[in-house]
């Protein structure tokens, strides 16, 4: 059971990772843990006014 929980987990992340290689790189954001939720909301808006989503 452990063997099919780590055998999923990797394929989940390659999926992920599959695409993500598809999104505009204007799209991530690099955050750390010590920011605070309202810094991070302040970002993400900041990008969403810019990009007229």
């Amino acid at each position: 059971m452990v063997e099919k929980g780590i055998i999923a987990t990797r394929q989940f992340a390659k999926r992920q990772l599959t695409w993500l290689k598809h999104e505009p790189e204007e799209a991530a954001f690099r955050l750390s843990f010590e920011e605070k939720p309202e810094q991070i909301l302040t970002q993400v808006l900041k990008y969403l006014a810019a990009s007229a989503i």
